[in-house]
């Protein structure tokens, strides 16, 4: 989560500062109401331009304080898979965990620190790298902080902190990456660690100098395929035997494809560069429901609502999942991984969590997305060696 480096237990802002806090969009009027309640302060409206001016005569609580810090919730804030992947070792690589500990970890830092003055004035790499063991020898996750200085934004958040997450899985003579991000410069460093994983066993002679990490891209697909896939990721048997059950598609984002004449029914969107459906069950449209029309349509991006029952968790609900072939949409690379987001808040059919639990079930559940389009591109796309 971004937050600004506050220690609410030392120091405590007050009247302008306080404003200043407030008055930011994450902290609503209903936080504000709920701290003069408990202060037995009752005010007639809860606008903020009534309750500000009262809340900022306050000294307030480390508590109270806690409150507004934690509402810092910001759109980089959301975590999200930059894509998975996987590389062939040799038999030489043997041990996962000593290989973090004794080749990746040592050398980490400086791989992924900034070089040029103005990114190393922008963000650098808060303490260590963590390495937290799933499955001893067999799986690892490795956590980075990052701190962002913008010195345009007010006291409150012109210094952010951002997490970024490479999980590293041995098995089958492979190792297989996830890369979960927050801010674009977190991106960039989980890009980074795989380069330098991958680069490091190279140079020790446990990866053959011609592999190349496998990432599924946007040119790993025909039209046709892209939105086959797409749809599958949406519902098939595959998704539900990861506890996912596609319940609507909100949106998809696409052009035409202007390399090949459009049916008749299709004229409508010729000469268009960029297309959005939004809607309920917008997959039933007729181009997206008929596959004689998939190999005019050129789709990057799909937005889901998903029900998800995490039975060893005890955690069952709804949430937003946004796939995008984001670097398509960008700049029209035929190479852009697909990177998947959890694009709501936690639907919980009951029960509460707390922030950190909630990250954790985010987590969980981009796990199982990428399982699942791993599991999809493998069964029905991949080509065999």
């Amino acid at each position: 989560m971004a937050y600004t480096k506050v220690n609410p237990t030392s120091f405590i802002p007050s009247g302008e500062m306080i404003r200043d806090l407030a008055n930011q969009s994450y902290v609503s009027e209903a936080d504000i109401k709920a701290i003069l309640r408990q202060r037995g302060i009752i005010t007639p409206r809860s606008q903020k331009d009534r309750t500000l001016s009262i809340l900022s005569c306050l000294i307030l609580s480390p508590p109270e304080f806690d409150v507004l810090v934690e509402r810092q919730t910001i759109k980089e804030d959301t975590l999200k898979s930059a894509g998975s992947g996987k590389i062939a070792l040799n038999d030489s690589f043997t041990n996962i965990t000593d290989f973090v500990y004794n080749e990746f970890l040592p050398n980490l830092i400086d791989q992924i620190s900034p070089k040029n003055a103005f990114l190393s004035d922008n963000f650098k790499v808060v303490g260590r790298p963590q390495a937290k063991i799933v499955v001893r020898d067999k799986e690892i996750d490795i956590e980075i902080i990052i701190e962002r200085n913008n010195y345009n934004k007010s006291w409150v958040n012109h210094k952010s902190q951002f997490k970024a997450i490479i999980n590293l899985k041995h098995e089958n003579n492979q190792v297989k990456f996830q890369r979960f991000f927050t801010s674009n410069e977190t991106k960039t460093v989980v890009n980074k660690s795989v380069s330098f994983f991958e680069k490091r066993c190279k140079q020790l002679g446990m990866i053959k100098e011609t592999e190349q990490e496998h990432r599924i891209r946007f040119d790993d697909f025909s039209n046709e395929g892209r939105i086959i896939f797409f749809l599958k990721l949406y519902n098939s048997d595959e998704s539900r035997a990861v506890e996912l059950e596609g319940e609507n598609v909100g949106s998809f984002e696409f052009s035409p494809d202007n390399g090949i004449p459009l049916p008749e029914e299709l004229t409508w969107m010729d000469n268009k560069e960029e297309l959005i459906f939004r809607g309920k069950k917008v997959e039933t449209t007729f181009f997206l429901n008929e596959r004689k029309y998939f190999p005019n349509l050129i789709v990057w991006r799909m937005h889901a609502t998903y029900k998800f029952n995490l039975i060893g968790k005890g955690v069952a609900g709804k949430v937003k999942v946004d796939f995008n072939f984001h670097e398509y949409q960008k700049d029209r690379s035929y190479k852009a991984p697909l990177e998947i987001i959890i694009a709501s808040a936690l639907d919980l059919e009951s029960g509460y969590l707390t922030i950190a639990q909630k990250e954790e079930v985010k987590k969980m559940l981009l796990s199982k997305l990428e399982e699942l389009k791993s599991t999809i591109y493998d069964k029905h796309f991949s080509i065999p060696a």
